[in-house]
């Protein structure tokens, strides 16, 4: 298990002191991912002892749920117990790591709680064991194998060539000149759309209803009376990408518009082209750009790391299966689902 930092041995010291626990609260109170919510019912069902036979007595008769522990507890390390059984200061530490910061001591002792109780109640009713625990418990492992499968590749382990790669096949990302980033609408024009003068007047009711928008939400959200039935058709909303004063291919007339544009947020006056009527919106500028691979080589392998660590996982899986031989039985599956095993 890996050394809590300082703000967590303060918080688990603050939580030994006494303080009042919420066990009484939601199973994870203010957790902030759903991750947390896993990893919590994952990790009680690895610490929650369920075997078959017949439970020890607690309190009143009631049976107890012990924790699957070997060998004896420090006293001073119990944070808490359930009808006698310990959760103790280490159970909730690994709870906090491996909720990925989605809860804090308190929020993961309250979880453990929780569970132990509804745990102690599911063996109470008789729930001891059988197909839909075991996998339970699979799964919980999995997770909790896979979790640790991630936390030991860092971007560091991004294969150069994948980071290489990235980087030329999209170069114009780091190198760049003051780019800017715009949203219009166009009042379309030509054979089987508006007219010139349809467009226009449709352009200056678009210019009066965006008047004031704060973001492209809004800037779409002001046209959509405008854009009902067949005028759909003729109002188009686009958000384009982001692109340079010069040489960017789209319309001269209208790039010129949109570099006029004083900042973010300023919105034009119907503009002519020979597309349509525009009415364009400022959303950012974004600045001149010239990073080299080895500057950019931190940034793109924070952003390739997720989609590494799921290929690593699943050449981990194979691996595993190429080891331990793995024969599955198509027959037998089709024959129980009617073909529909998948």
């Amino acid at each position: 298990m890996r050394s809590a930092g300082p703000g967590t041995r303060r918080r688990l010291a603050d939580l030994h002191s006494g303080a009042p626990t919420r066990y009484n609260q939601p199973v994870i109170p203010c957790a902030k991912t759903e991750t947390a919510r896993v990893v919590a019912a994952a990790f009680v069902l690895l610490l929650v002892g369920c075997e078959s036979g017949e439970a020890p007595s607690g309190k009143g008769g009631a049976p107890k749920v012990p924790f699957a522990r070997s060998g004896s507890v420090d006293p001073d390390r119990i944070a808490a117990r359930v009808d006698g059984e310990p959760i103790t200061l280490d159970d909730v530490e690994d709870l906090v790591e491996m909720s990925d910061g989605g809860l804090g001591p308190g929020e993961a002792l309250d979880a453990l709680v929780r569970q132990q109780l509804l745990a102690r109640e599911a063996w109470r009713r008789g729930h001891r064991g059988g197909r839909a625990l075991e996998i339970e418990q699979r799964r919980a492992m999995a997770r909790a194998v896979l979790r640790r499968l991630g936390e030991e590749l860092t971007e560091n382990d991004v294969p150069l060539e994948d980071i290489r790669n990235f980087y030329e096949e999209r170069k114009t990302a780091f190198v760049h000149p003051p780019l800017r980033d715009v949203v219009h609408a166009v009042a379309m024009t030509g054979e089987g759309k508006l007219s010139d003068r349809e467009a226009e007047d449709l352009a200056v009711r678009a210019a009066e209803a965006v008047a004031g928008a704060a973001d492209t939400d809004a800037f779409e959200e002001a046209l959509g009376p405008l854009r009902v039935g067949e005028a759909r058709k003729f109002l188009k909303i686009e958000d384009l990408p982001p692109f340079p004063r010069e040489g960017s291919g789209f319309d001269e007339v209208f790039v010129e518009a949109a570099w006029g544009l004083e900042g973010p947020g300023s919105i034009s006056a119907p503009v002519r082209t020979r597309f349509g009527w525009h009415v364009i919106m400022l959303q950012q500028d974004i600045p001149e750009r010239n990073s080299s691979f080895e500057e950019a080589r931190r940034e793109i392998a924070e952003g390739l790391l997720p989609a590494f660590k799921k290929r690593e996982t699943e050449r981990v899986i194979e691996k595993l299966g190429e080891d331990t031989g793995v024969k599955i039985y198509d027959a037998r599956l089709e024959a129980e689902t009617g073909g529909t095993g998948g």
